[in-house]
């Protein structure tokens, strides 16, 4: 099922956008995965003013992302960053961007990697900043407490639990 048909925003929205993520979750065919995600550029090539249509690209990226191919989750929070423009008073880009930068990462435990969580510039204090703003702009969105916590509690450096108790 694609996302691309509801209205933005509303809860038929929301519901039909978790669907695609759960139905994306047990893909394991990078090929299926990626024929998809064409499909959708395509479209996107005539109606590049579709939040929908940025978000189901950016969860295919996710995705694409989580089977091994580490630079899809550049092109998630790219198509995120889109939707959130497109549509700045929805949570759902926002969600989307704390997935996309929990999936980068830091490629690997450093100095600098270290530094940088010490002054919360790491993926993990941006994606809670996303998560936050999604909060914000809905603070009973489920999708974005619940990652709340699971990155919260991840973190070793710069914890702030106290944003995550908050949320809930």
């Amino acid at each position: 099922g694609s996302a691309t048909q509801a209205p933005a925003q509303g809860p038929e929205a929301v519901s039909r956008l978790l669907e695609v993520r759960a139905l994306l979750a047990a893909a394991s065919d990078s090929l299926a995965l990626r024929r998809r995600e064409s499909q959708l550029i395509e479209l996107a090539r005539t109606n590049r003013d579709s939040t929908l249509l940025h978000l189901e690209l950016g969860l295919v990226a996710l995705r694409l992302g989580e089977l091994g191919g580490r630079s899809h989750f550049d092109d998630a929070a790219s198509e995120f960053e889109w939707a959130a423009e497109l549509t700045p008073g929805w949570p759902m880009p926002w969600w989307g961007l704390a997935l996309a930068a929990e999936g980068l990462g830091d490629s690997r435990v450093s100095p600098v990697a270290g530094i940088q969580a010490m002054l919360g510039r790491d993926k993990g204090s941006r994606a809670v900043a996303a998560l936050r703003q999604a909060l914000r702009l809905e603070p009973s969105f489920a999708p974005a407490l619940v990652d709340l916590a699971r990155i919260t509690e991840a973190q070793r450096i710069n914890v702030r639990l106290e944003d995550a108790v908050s949320a809930f």
